[in-house]
């Protein structure tokens, strides 16, 4: 229990500075999802923060806090 707090502490402190983040980044990138479900060879994963830039080819950029894990 008190890891999954620390998670969500984390995440939250995250969300916090996101808006300044975003503006250090520089211009185009909005931010698009956290706790994103993403399914990839029929296993489901979830990314942290996703991020869109529409200046950019690949516009999609994913930030993991820890490492992915597998969805059960």
């Amino acid at each position: 229990m008190e890891y999954q707090t620390a998670g969500r502490d984390l995440e939250q402190a995250l969300i916090t500075h996101l808006q300044r983040f975003l503006l250090e980044l520089g211009r185009g990138f909005s931010f698009v999802a956290r706790q994103k479900r993403i399914t990839f060879d029929g296993r489901h994963f979830r990314i942290d923060l996703v991020f869109y830039n529409y200046y950019e080819r690949e516009p999609y950029q994913a930030l993991e806090a820890g490492k992915a894990a597998e969805e059960k």
